[in-house]
């Protein structure tokens, strides 16, 4: 069933990061973050609270790995779609990313800056009801 509404939620330890992020995401029409998780215990809880269809997810945070998180929400079913933003672009990282179901891996300190175009896409393909957007 297409979406109208992208809903987002960010989980990073740094503030200044998540704040950037929900500043440019928001700004994409159709897109509204719904939350954001200083680390990975929040960001399982708000992905079950709020179920976003979208989960940018960092690796490295307090409380739960991004790696976890995306366990723990494979597990249960509960995993949106996961972009992954990380400081950390080890290919070793990426594979395991993918394997937990991670749909893009994003290097912060070269490629964060395309990750609001990412997302345009990603809603863009939500609200034509398609599951396979981008790839």
């Amino acid at each position: 069933m297409p979406v109208t509404t992208y809903r987002v939620v960010i989980a990073d330890d740094s503030a200044r990061l998540r704040d950037l992020l929900r500043d440019q995401l928001e700004a994409i029409e159709g897109v509204q973050v719904t939350g954001c998780a200083a680390d990975g215990a929040e960001a399982i809880d708000l992905v079950r609270r709020l179920r976003p269809d979208l989960l940018v997810l960092d690796v490295r945070m307090p409380r739960a790995s991004g790696f976890r998180v995306m366990e723990e929400l494979r597990d249960s079913r509960e995993l949106p779609t996961v972009v992954v933003c990380t400081n950390y672009p080890f290919p070793e990282y990426e594979a395991r990313a993918r394997a937990l179901g991670a749909t893009h891996f994003v290097d912060k300190g070269k490629d964060l800056a395309r990750v609001p175009d990412l997302i345009t896409v990603l809603a863009a393909d939500a609200r034509r009801g398609r599951s396979d957007a981008g790839e």
